[in-house]
């Protein structure tokens, strides 16, 4: 894992570039080891691709408090671009470009990375921001289908981004759970176990029981057990897990199902087992 290159700032009365506000200056730092550039460059804002978010893992842009941060201190930070010559792609730093391109300026200090390869691409943008524990959980597992809808087969994903074969699952099935649920975990108080606990208890109100855990700083085992109190109490059926298919391989679990039974359950099943009969005759 390429290590966090922070430039140290200091106050600096000389004249300053075209485009950055004078405060704090940017002392040239080494880049991360095995990457192709000595130190950082004023790279044009006009050579920027910003519309190419293929590496773009945040679901936000730029947010005000970056925006007069940049605006009242400079630029801290160098954004990292790959490409041999413009328009340059953004690597990691989509936040501060467009901060940069609110405020007006025409420059923004960068690493330009030559002849980076894709895979180190990829790698570079994940670690960097889980190492500045920018990403939120569902910001992770959109990394994660980021890359898969990139063609990055599933196997691949562990090297690229320095985690194993189970955490990439765990995000690839967390990024299924619904929408309300994935935004209500934030990764600190309320994780991807308790957002998981919380899916299969099939609860009514999801946020009800998020707020519990924040309230209550619940521990995973510590909800489990009022989920089930709640199932046992008001008889809210368990959610089946039927099948999983990855890339691979298929796992259909071994379950038995009544006829008559919910008429939910029923199509759920036979979704199941029609996604496992599609990839197994090789349809996508």
């Amino acid at each position: 894992m390429e290590p966090e290159h922070e430039p140290t700032a200091a106050r600096t009365g000389s004249r300053r570039g075209k485009g950055v506000p004078k405060g704090l200056r940017l002392v040239p730092q080494p880049a991360p080891p095995g990457l192709r550039t000595r130190a950082w460059v004023d790279v044009p804002l006009a050579h920027i691709d910003a519309a190419d978010q293929r590496y773009q893992f945040r679901l936000g842009q730029a947010p005000d408090d970056l925006v007069e941060s940049m605006r009242s201190q400079g630029q801290r930070d160098p954004v990292d671009l790959c490409g041999g010559r413009p328009p340059y792609r953004i690597v990691d730093g989509f936040r501060r470009v467009a901060a940069a391109q609110e405020l007006g300026w025409t420059t923004i200090r960068g690493y330009l990375h030559e002849g980076l390869q894709e895979s180190d691409a990829w790698r570079l943008a994940f670690t960097k921001n889980v190492a500045r524990r920018n990403l939120s959980p569902i910001e992770r597992a959109n990394a994660v289908l980021l890359a898969r809808r990139n063609a990055v087969g599933l196997a691949e994903l562990p090297g690229l981004f320095g985690i194993s074969e189970r955490q990439v699952r765990r995000y690839v099935e967390f990024a299924g759970l619904p929408q309300e649920l994935l935004e209500l975990c934030d990764g600190r108080v309320v994780t991807m176990a308790h957002a998981k606990a919380i899916h299969d208890a099939r609860v009514d109100n999801p946020k009800t029981w998020t707020d519990k855990v924040q309230s209550a700083s619940l521990g995973v085992r510590d909800l489990q057990k009022l989920l089930r109190a709640e199932v046992r109490k008001h008889g809210v059926g368990r959610r089946m897990t039927f099948a999983h298919v990855y890339d691979d391989r298929v796992r259909v679990h071994a379950f038995t199902l009544r006829i008559d039974a919910d008429p939910k359950q029923r199509m759920l099943a036979i979704a199941a087992l029609k996604q496992v009969l599609r990839a197994l005759q090789g349809e996508t």
